[in-house]
């Protein structure tokens, strides 16, 4: 797995559109440094190049980090829950790091990264919200407590489809997804 600098993650998100999706250079530069400060030593390389990727495709959809990510987190809780332990792990497996993103665990990455400053969702509310998206019903409460409308569902899915297909992630899989996600594909 190919480790990302701090610099390289700072270029990808200004180059995304960090201006228009409610980032700016500063958060990017900010989040680049707490993501090298705050993956361990011993998995260089793995979660940060997945949260660099999200937020790098998720770019586009005027959401702060934050909710980038705790809307990723809420979908991810979602997948875990209607997909099959196998093809669950094939996700996994494709996109190193994308379990310390699933549900309630994307608040330990978020209070981590200091992205949790500021929200009016405090980190148990959030912890909560994420827990229980087990059920589309959950994943639009995950949604609201980060303060998007829940139709943003509809705008992240085909997004982290795309980022996970290009991370390796097999058809069947993907079909998967998009089956427990709602999106027509």
């Amino acid at each position: 797995m190919k480790t990302v600098s701090s610099l390289t993650l700072t270029a990808m998100l200004a180059m995304t559109g960090c201006a228009s999706s409610g980032l700016n250079m500063n958060d990017a530069v900010q989040i680049a440094s707490a993501v090298d400060a705050s993956m361990p030593a011993a998995t260089p390389g793995t979660t940060r190049a997945t949260i660099s990727g999200l937020l790098s495709m998720l770019g586009s959809t005027n959401t702060s980090s934050t909710q980038a990510l705790g809307g990723t987190a809420a979908l991810l809780g979602l997948a875990q829950s209607k997909l099959s332990t196998n093809e669950y792990a094939q996700l996994a497996t494709a996109v190193p790091g994308l379990q310390q993103l699933t549900g309630s665990n994307a608040v330990t990455q978020l209070s981590a990264l200091g992205l949790l400053n500021g929200q009016s969702a405090s980190p148990t509310v959030l912890s909560k919200a994420l827990s229980n998206t087990r059920t589309e019903a959950g994943v639009d409460q995950a949604f609201s407590t980060l303060g998007m409308d829940t139709g943003m569902v509809e705008v992240f899915s085909p997004l982290l489809l795309q980022y996970f297909g290009n991370q390796g992630v097999s058809g069947g899989v993907l079909q998967s997804l998009s089956s427990a996600w709602g999106t027509e594909g």
